[in-house]
């Protein structure tokens, strides 16, 4: 396989992971929050949810001309671990019991480093289309956009298995197990960007 097409399948499965990881999230953090902290309110949860978007309105920009700065391969490195870590610490922070405003606080926090990654591997993924793939860069951007949908498709169903039969926490960490493989991939695979 060639270094390109290397690249479009480590930049597709980052697309589809990071996606997954977003729509676990909203389909069953507000039902684990219900049953584990009554006393964390529906608008409060819905503040919770939307703090990955607040990184990425608040920051998109700054980001982008971060990944410019510092070149794609290093940034989707460290957008990688950003997702990657960010996610295992929500899983972790099922583990905090009876202790709402630690468990909401943290959430805010690391929901928020969580958007500050998955825009970095956003920015990275296209970017490095727009620019290595020629002509052909159209048709991948949308082979991304396509499979990036695929990914929030996908969240919900797989979380719902490891949601109802193994648990929240379960969930989480198989897709920062999932994330792990991205981070890799990204680290040693990643190719040669302009």
């Amino acid at each position: 396989m060639s270094e390109n097409r290397k690249g479009l399948v480590l930049i597709f499965f980052t697309l589809i992971a990071s996606n997954l990881i977003v729509n676990y999230s909203f389909a069953f953090y507000p039902i684990y929050i219900e049953d584990n902290y009554p006393e964390i309110s529906s608008f409060e949860t819905g503040i919770f949810l939307s703090v990955p978007d607040l990184a990425i309105t608040a920051l998109g920009i700054p980001i982008g001309e971060l990944v410019t700065k510092i070149g794609r391969k290093k940034a989707i490195r460290i957008s990688t671990f950003t997702v990657l870590v960010s996610s295992t610490i929500l899983a972790c922070l099922t583990l905090i019991k009876h202790d709402k405003d630690v468990f909401f606080w943290s959430s805010i926090i690391f929901r928020f480093i969580f958007g500050l990654g998955y825009i970095g591997v956003f920015v990275n993924a296209f970017g490095t289309i727009a620019s290595d793939y020629g002509k052909n860069a159209g048709k991948y951007n949308g082979y991304g956009e396509g499979l990036a949908s695929f990914g929030l498709f996908l969240g919900p169903i797989i979380g719902s298995v490891f949601f109802q039969y193994l648990g929240f926490f379960e969930g989480y960490a198989f897709l920062s197990a999932v994330y792990f493989v991205c981070f890799i991939l990204a680290f040693f695979f990643y190719p040669k960007v302009r």
